[in-house]
């Protein structure tokens, strides 16, 4: 059955738009920690980037952002948001791979990188 809508789509031209269909159903389907385990390494060298990036950007963005915080993505700013959610919630629309980085725009940047010092309570 699968082959068959494949040729389908084939034939009408459609092929492309369905694997990227099949490829988000599959991405849906998948927990939050076999997201991460898969995107692994891009990901790590994609927040260090954008921290870095990030740092150099922070005198400017204090002067006007402060305590607000930045959507990141291959080393630029992307925008600003007034809540660390915001900023989240707008990368993963915008990023269907969830490759960025959010960061809080204060005098002290802190490299949380993707949760790596949260603490567990209890």
């Amino acid at each position: 059955m699968e082959s068959a809508k494949i040729k389908q789509c084939l034939a009408q031209g459609k092929a492309t738009f369905y694997r990227k269909l099949q490829k988000a159903t599959e991405r849906a389907k998948m927990s939050d920690d076999a997201k991460i385990a898969s995107l692994g390494k891009d990901r790590d060298e994609e927040i260090r980037k954008n921290y870095e990036a990030f740092k150099k950007m922070l005198p400017k963005l204090l002067k006007e952002y402060r305590n607000q915080h930045a959507l990141l993505r291959g080393e630029k700013l992307i925008a600003v948001y007034s809540t660390a959610l915001d900023a989240e919630r707008t990368g993963k629309l915008l990023y269907d791979d969830d490759i960025f980085s959010v960061q809080e725009i204060t005098d002290v940047p802190v490299d949380l990188g993707f949760y790596s010092h949260v603490v567990p309570v209890g």
